[in-house]
């Protein structure tokens, strides 16, 4: 099986596929369920060895040596990414401008340059790189930014 696999077995299936593995003993069922949590709430592999009670050195190799470890570690992460982009997609659609923004300069590649910043510009070229969007269109904004980029650049 793919560690790819696992990302689309519902719980009980991890469940079985975890059981079907020789682990070490310590790292039973619902530890492994404990680790998947931890990392899907941001805890670092330090800070998720720090709660098992091991050195990091230890849980790395066994995150190495047991696919079930390292398993779990990558769908609390998937997971946790897969809610949280939900919920902003929830906002972006809901016409949300922070999250619009938020993911077009995520995902985009959008930058401003602050207003004080020195530019050389020329004659034809505002001094002030600030812009008011006036639209709750994500496309449109997208659009307009990418008009505004591009007069920059000429």
């Amino acid at each position: 099986m793919d560690f790819e696999d696992t990302y689309v077995m519902s719980d009980k299936q991890l469940r079985r596929y975890i059981k079907s593995k020789d682990l070490h003993v310590a790292y039973d069922e619902e530890m492994l369920l404990n680790i998947q949590m931890l990392a899907g709430k941001g805890f670092t592999l330090q800070q998720i060895a720090d709660y098992l009670g091991v050195s990091y050195l230890t849980f790395n190799n066994h995150r190495n040596q047991y696919d079930a470890i390292d398993v779990a570690v990558r769908r609390g992460k998937a997971k946790a990414i897969s809610l949280v982009t939900g919920c902003l997609f929830k906002k972006i659609n809901d016409g949300d401008m922070t999250g619009i923004i938020f993911y077009l300069k995520t995902r985009a590649g959008w930058h401003f340059e602050d207003k004080g910043s020195n530019i050389n510009q020329d004659e034809n070229t505002s001094s002030n790189n600030s812009c008011k969007l006036n639209t709750t269109d994500a496309v449109e904004a997208s659009k307009r930014y990418q008009e505004i980029m591009m007069r920059g650049k000429k």
